[in-house]
């Protein structure tokens, strides 16, 4: 019997090990207001990360068929940037995500980071070689 209630224990001790370490994870589903051309980023799960894909711009807002013009590679240009993902395979790091950040303005992928800095406040940054690296705060939109 003894046993039984000590395997129980371990179980239940797992099992809410894996609900502490998964609960941070839906704190940055959503859409989130960037500080730059009225971007409004939607954080959604692709598989076993974190992906974020561009649902509203300035640049959509004059031109809802606007392409990714300046990405580096010519396959890619015909791209649409609605639907466009911005962030790509985000994987737990510490008190954050880590992944590949795209920044469609001069069409390069960075390394980036984010992580929550506060109610409905979001820091993303993104890196060159871990030492020039530029962020910006985004919100979290209602």
């Amino acid at each position: 019997m003894r046993a039984i209630l000590a395997a129980m224990a371990i179980l239940a001790s797992m099992v809410a090990g894996q609900a502490r370490a998964g609960a941070g994870t839906t704190d940055y589903l959503g859409r989130w207001r960037t500080q730059s051309e009225g971007g409004v980023v939607e954080i959604y799960r692709c598989g076993p990360a974190l992906c974020g894909r561009i649902v509203m711009s300035g640049r959509l807002l004059k031109d809802p068929d606007a392409r990714d013009r300046k990405n580096k590679s010519a396959a890619l240009r015909g791209r649409r940037m609605l639907g466009l993902d911005l962030l790509s395979g985000l994987e737990p790091d510490g008190a954050g995500w880590k992944g590949r950040l795209y920044n469609p303005e001069d069409g390069e992928t960075y390394s980036g980071t984010m992580r929550l800095t506060g109610p409905g406040k979001l820091k993303v940054q993104g890196c060159v070689l871990y030492i020039l690296c530029r962020s910006q705060t985004w919100t979290r939109v209602a």
